[in-house]
């Protein structure tokens, strides 16, 4: 049972069965954020002076109608992640949800029982009062009034009163003579029938066994000839089900064999001509329930016109999202075949799955690697030896390394986190560049084939996606070749950036790699050399091979702390959830290292904590960049931003950070009015004020003046020492002076 917001919840209000109960608390004993995180549901709900969320305005964060929904577990699962983020982040609102839980456990688990006199007296003061006859204790009948009150005088009240029987008090007294009709009765008051609920549930499991009858009947299964038992052809999805987890069951569905002589047997119903007609689909996997993949098929669209096959629309190879489909151009499992009589014809042998290549193996037993669950929508750690699959999102945060085995073993890719940032990749589905292939979003990996030392070694052919473009990389043997694109961060306010804001390029150490660009272009690129990204008509010479690309041996305090920051990362835990207590770590160094985990996946509402509430200035400075890169990346983002920024800081507080984590470039340095601002706000009382100035002046600038954003007295020294720069130059940047005109 996944440990999430919800869960601890029910297991807080004891609604869980036994077992789940058990489990539940095994994970708390385990995980130090799941157990302060109950300590903290249980503080917020005994806070008295904790307000209630707003219903408008800049605190707004769920509408009630959405917690509802959580609450009842119908809310989509998109809407899920969005809730429990914001009650994570908002004592309010954790306040809000953990209380309206507790209150519907108690109105719906104990339902309250009313006693048959008080129901009958309710009800005679309401509206069905008017049909009954009140008699008093003279056996005189009273007709009730309008508002279903007896029509009777004071004295007449007063006089039954006294004359009431000693030991019946006169409340007793008014009784019906009839009953109220039943549809006056709301239904969850009225008495439960076992005999409903009984007729209820046969009727209910007479359907279902219908319904798996009729499905029975009507399988194609039943109806599908029968199949060679000696000797017969292989299913196609034979390789991805050894590949898979044994006690997963196989979602895909039969395949019309192949007989012996290698010819396709005749289906014999309208069924077994279906399973022919999806044969040659290619396969792909998908996640369910978590990180277990399952092997699924793409079933073709139906044709527009009676021209166009029944195998589905065809698409282009190139990212999704990246360009439109089209009609006109090969599907990706022919693009896949094409590949294969390529490599056939170049002396390589076809992929062993006759039409997909096998998962790539996760090879690293001590480093961290996250995959993104998009039915969660939140990122878990993959267990060592695990597989990765076509669309499997990946990220390695600082300070590790992941090996994968690609290509059915012809190959090693390893994804190198990149320092202070990390590496986000995505496993790309097969192209006519490669069966195998990499989307380098940010961060860099290095491609070798799988004997580096021999010479014979059949060459690796992989697709490298960047920027919504597709690469085609041909390594060499003995060649040892990296790939690395960093995004840039924005210099302008609300800056729009392009799809070409990297930097990086395709990088050889030694031995020879081929890479070809979209526009069909061919660079060899002989070690150490490199192809500069984007490209350029002048291309600059490479000064020094990059260190990532070079087997370094790291020290043994590096080694230590990322031991301690590994130990941190759960198989059970999602990292937006376990990380960002990680961030409040007491050593700076691994609070650094979580913070920058959290921008590797984008968790911006943390971010923005860390920024406003962090004692550490490491953690600080990754929250800055952090924020920075995802910024620009999407509209939508500015508007996130903001919401989040409401929430901790003050509105003119909000405005300004806001504003400077969109930067200045060098031209606002030499403006007078922008460089006396940044000094100022390096004087704020607000440390993400103070912190956010200094970076940009010290990008700008590259000068300190010993100047520190939390030291009282580098503060005061620092700044002083800035405002006398500004008094002798007039700006952070000197003017630059005009260019003379050579004529």
């Amino acid at each position: 049972m996944r440990l999430t917001l919800r869960t601890l919840l029910a297991y807080l209000d004891d609604i869980l069965e036994p077992s789940q109960a058990r489990e539940i608390g095994e994970k708390l004993t385990e995980s130090s954020f799941a157990s302060s995180l109950v300590s903290r549901i249980r503080e917020v709900l005994r806070r008295r002076r904790l307000t209630a969320p707003t219903l408008s305005g800049a605190g707004v964060g769920i509408d009630p109608n959405t917690i509802g929904e959580y609450l009842d577990n119908t809310l989509p699962p998109d809407g899920v992640a969005d809730v429990e983020k914001i009650c994570l982040e908002s004592d309010v609102h954790l306040a809000e949800a953990a209380a309206c839980h507790q209150i519907l456990t108690l109105a719906l688990g104990e339902p309250v029982e009313i006693a048959p006199q008080t129901r009958e007296r309710m009800y005679a003061l309401g509206p069905a009062a008017a049909k009954m006859a009140l008699p008093d204790v003279n056996g005189k009948a009273h007709t009730a009034g309008a508002n279903g009150l007896p029509e009777l005088a004071v004295g007449d009240i007063l006089s039954q009163a006294e004359s009431a029987p000693t030991g019946h008090p006169a409340r007793h007294a008014v009784s019906t003579t009839t009953v109220a009709p039943a549809r006056e009765i709301p239904d969850y008051l009225r008495p439960k029938s076992s005999l409903k609920r009984i007729i209820g549930y046969t009727l209910a499991l007479v359907v279902v066994m219908g319904w798996v009858i009729l499905m029975v009947n009507n399988s194609p299964l039943k109806n599908q000839p029968e199949r060679a038992k000696n000797g017969g052809g292989k299913a196609p999805l034979e390789l991805a089900a050894a590949n898979r987890d044994p006690q997963v069951p196989d979602e895909a569905g039969d395949r019309s064999p192949s007989d012996p002589d290698g010819n396709q047997a005749e289906p014999d119903d309208e069924a077994a001509q279906r399973d022919k007609s999806t044969a040659n689909i290619a396969p792909k996997t998908r996640t369910d329930g978590g990180s277990r993949k399952v092997a699924s098929v793409d079933l073709p669209a139906p044709p527009e016109s009676e021209d166009e096959p029944a195998t589905g629309r065809k698409r282009k190879p190139v990212l999704s999202g990246s360009k439109k489909e089209s009609d006109s151009e090969p599907s990706v499992a022919d693009k896949v075949a094409a590949a294969e009589k390529t490599n056939e014809s170049e002396g390589n042998s076809p992929s062993p799955s006759g039409g997909l290549p096998p998962p790539s193996k996760y090879l690293s037993p001590e480093s961290v690697l996250l995959n993104y669950v998009a039915r969660d929508e939140r990122w878990f750690m993959i267990p060592p030896r695990a597989l990765v699959h076509a669309g499997d999102n990946l990220a390695v945060p600082d300070p590790y390394q992941c090996g994968l085995e690609v290509d059915g073993g012809k190959g090693l890719i390893t994804i190198v986190a990149s320092r202070g940032r990390g590496t986000v990749v995505r496993v790309l589905e097969p192209t006519e560049a490669g069966a195998f292939g990499l989307e380098l979003k940010r961060g860099q990996f290095i491609a070798r084939p799988a004997g580096v030392a021999d010479s014979s070694a059949v060459p690796l052919r992989i697709g490298v996606g960047i920027a919504g473009e597709l690469w085609r990389l041909e390594v060499q043997p003995n060649t040892i070749c990296g790939v690395q694109v960093n995004p840039m961060e924005p210099t302008k306010f609300e800056q729009v950036l392009d799809k070409n804001a990297y930097d990086g390029g395709f990088y050889v150490a030694s031995g020879v790699a081929i890479v070809t660009d979209p526009a069909g272009g061919v660079h060899e690129i002989k070690g150490a050399d490199w192809l500069e990204l984007p490209l350029l008509s002048d291309k600059r010479r490479l000064e020094i091979v990059p260190k990532w690309l070079v087997p370094q041996t790291a020290s043994v305090t590096d080694l230590n702390r990322a031991k301690k920051f590994a130990s941190k990362f759960s198989l059970d835990d999602a990292v937006e959830l376990s990380i960002p207590e990680v961030a409040a770590d007491p050593n700076p160094e691994i609070s650094r290292l979580a913070t920058e985990c959290l921008a590797l996946i984008e968790a911006y509402g943390p971010l923005v904590d860390i920024l406003h509430r962090s004692q550490h200035e490491e953690a600080r400075r990754a929250a800055i960049t952090g924020l920075r890169v995802w910024l620009p990346r999407n509209p939508a983002n500015k508007e996130l931003l903001k919401a989040e920024l409401a929430k901790r800081f003050p509105p003119d507080d909000a405005d300004v950070v806001y504003r400077l984590l969109w930067g200045y470039d060098d031209n606002d340095a030499r403006t007078k009015q922008v460089s006396q601002q940044l000094i100022e706000w390096m004087a704020n009382e607000e440390i993400s004020i103070r912190e956010l100035a200094f970076y940009h002046v010290f990008r700008l600038t590259g000068k300190t003046h010993d100047y520190r954003p939390n030291s009282q007295f580098q503060l005061k020294s620092g700044l002083k020492h800035w405002q006398e720069h500004l008094k002798k130059d007039g700006t952070l940047l000197p003017a630059q002076k005009p260019v003379p005109n050579p004529q």
